[in-house]
């Protein structure tokens, strides 16, 4: 699979949305940045586990997917991190969106297709087995991944 590819359209979204932010750049010097950005596909190396508490980077890096769409951060987190940073997260966005974006490539959402089992709670260890055996019997034969032969 071609990690580039399956990830196309991740970053635009945090760009346009107003996630995505460079403190301590200047206007002018953020607005080309996130142009730039908007303008490619993107994903996240995490390096720095900061929710954690950790001084410096420590451990292997994740592989983190971004938000793709509006609703799926918590409000209360976006409001905390807009007060912590000094940031207007609806001010950002209105301001960039002018900026030039792709489309999503087709199957690079593939992830949000296919059959589901939602339990409506956490799932037990125990459960997750069967939850897994269930999906695969219900899952359509896989489609070849975007841009590979």
């Amino acid at each position: 699979m071609n990690p580039t590819i399956a990830l196309k359209g991740l970053l635009c979204y945090e760009v346009m949305s107003g996630q995505l932010t460079a403190p301590g750049l200047s206007d002018l010097a953020e607005k080309k940045l996130m142009q730039e950005f908007a303008s490619t596909y993107g994903k996240t190396w995490n390096l720095w586990q900061v929710d954690r508490g950790d001084p410096l980077p420590l451990g292997l890096p994740k592989l983190m997917m971004g938000f793709t769409a509006d609703g799926q951060v918590d409000p209360a987190l976006m409001a905390k991190r807009d007060r912590d940073l000094h940031i207007d997260s609806a001010r950002v966005k209105a301001k960039r969106a002018d900026f030039s974006t792709r489309p999503v490539a087709k199957g690079a959402d593939g992830w949000q297709h296919g059959p589901r089992v939602d339990r409506g709670a956490r799932w037990a260890p125990a459960e997750v087995g069967d939850a897994v055996r269930e999906l695969l019997a219900k899952a359509p034969t896989p489609a070849p991944v975007y841009g590979t032969q």
